[in-house]
């Protein structure tokens, strides 16, 4: 199941997101998705991989307070382990970094009504 909303940090939009529930979030799955200023949101169990992904993406990791832990970039055909995540924002290259999305930033996902 997946919600859409916003990506929001101190009360301004980031990008537009896609908020997927749980599970292995494989960004082939939802790189049709990704375009310009759009993210997605997810709440993975161990693992996010970009199989098949046509290009690189920005990730962020998320405490359970949705504070920022880490920010990296990851390469197609490539994985990423993430449990101690409590959720993640993936979004194209750019996107987060134009946000000035950092370690220590607090993010929040507004859903649309």
């Amino acid at each position: 199941m997946a919600i859409e909303g916003w990506v929001m940090s101190d009360g301004n939009v980031i990008a537009s997101a896609l908020l997927v529930e749980e599970g292995l979030v494989g960004l082939a799955m939802v790189r049709r998705c990704l375009g310009e200023h759009v993210a997605v949101v997810a709440r993975p169990r161990a693992l996010l991989w970009a199989v098949a992904a046509t290009a690189p993406v920005e990730v962020a990791l998320l405490d359970p307070a949705a504070t920022v832990t880490k920010v990296f970039t990851l390469r197609p055909w490539r994985a990423a382990l993430v449990r101690r995540a409590a959720s993640v924002v993936v979004a194209p290259v750019g996107v987060l970094e134009r946000s000035s999305v950092a370690v220590g930033r607090t993010l929040e996902f507004k859903g649309a009504r």
